[in-house]
């Protein structure tokens, strides 16, 4: 008897994931611009990523990426074999010095450290494992010193003017009180020229309501930090849809070819999905039925930063298996 199993939903929720940088497989470059969008060539580029894949298709896998103007490294990242960051990861400017170490599991920050390019600390980030994909009641800021390493927040508390790292969503940098490693009381958002990015108020590290302005001053009241692109109906109905339309490839089943393909795309601010990519593959025909169906799948409703629309890249798995 032939059957076609895809994940189910709990476990789907938990494999898939949002990313700014796209992974790819051995030897594949990819080139990005200064805020992590995709371009078609170097020219212009920030810097370039390479997966160099391990024979051990159950190993971690370790990523590079190197600045496209110097051609310095720019970061070193373990990731599983479903491109989902997973071990400590090490991240340095254009001179070589080490700003950011992290702690990853399954694609999820622990603790993520900042450094000065003097070496000298500049924050500890912790981050419990989120439950859903909105980590802004997980995060948590533990410490954080200014440029003459004066101490602005110990052990959870104190008044920061902090510019966190971008795992911590939010402006370039952001000012107000952190009790408990979480903001309190009114909170502000700034980008780097000084424009006001967001206010929010909070009471014992809940928010209460923001408000976001974006380059035209428009404003965008909000209670919520995120809201995830996701499709009508939930991933349930995502996932009806394609085994509804699903079918096992005949050269696969006659090889007994089985295991999960793993499709990357991303979710426009309309809804509609672009950028479709196989970065996981199975053969035997499995690839392309699945790229396929994931196309054909209706539009989602788009995902929110802070009651503005915005792009996201997800990472969905299908599996393939004979019973």
């Amino acid at each position: 008897m032939l059957q076609i199993t895809v994940v189910k939903y709990s476990l789907c929720f938990g494999l898939m994931l949002v990313i700014s940088q796209a992974f790819t497989q051995a030897n594949d470059k990819r080139f990005y611009g200064i805020r992590d969008n995709e371009l078609p060539d170097s020219i212009g580029c920030h810097y370039y990523e390479i997966l160099y894949t391990n024979t051990d298709r159950s190993a971690v896998d370790t990523l590079r990426s190197y600045y496209c103007e110097t051609k310095s490294l720019r970061s070193i990242e373990p990731v599983e074999k479903s491109t989902l960051r997973h071990g400590m990861i090490k991240r340095f400017d254009k001179q070589g010095n080490l700003i950011l170490t992290g702690n990853f599991r399954q694609g999820s920050p622990e603790k993520i450290e900042q450094y000065y390019p003097n070496g000298k600390s500049k924050s500890v980030e912790l981050y419990e494992m989120a439950t859903t994909f909105d980590r802004s009641d997980s995060s948590r800021i533990l410490f954080y010193w200014d440029s003459l390493g004066i101490v602005q927040v110990e052990n959870g508390n104190g008044q920061c003017t902090c510019y966190l790292s971008e795992y911590y969503e939010g402006a370039d940098y952001q000012v107000g009180k952190v009790v408990n490693g979480r903001p309190d009381g009114t909170w502000k958002g700034f980008h780097k020229d000084g424009r006001l990015s967001f206010e929010e108020t909070y009471k014992e590290g809940a928010l209460q309501s923001g408000i976001s302005y974006d380059s035209l001053s428009n404003r965008y009241f909000y209670q919520k930090i995120k809201d995830t692109a996701i499709p009508p109906g939930g991933m349930i109905t995502f996932y009806q849809f394609v085994s509804k339309n699903l079918r096992y490839p005949a050269p696969a089943r006659r090889k007994g070819i089985e295991g999960k393909v793993y499709i990357e795309f991303v979710v426009e601010k309309d809804g509609s999905r672009s950028q479709h990519k196989l970065i996981q593959r199975i053969g035997g025909g499995c690839d392309e039925e699945a790229l396929e169906v994931v196309k054909k799948a209706p539009n989602w409703n788009p995902g929110r930063m802070r009651g503005q629309l915005i792009r996201q890249r997800f990472i969905v798995p299908i599996i393939f298996k004979l019973g």
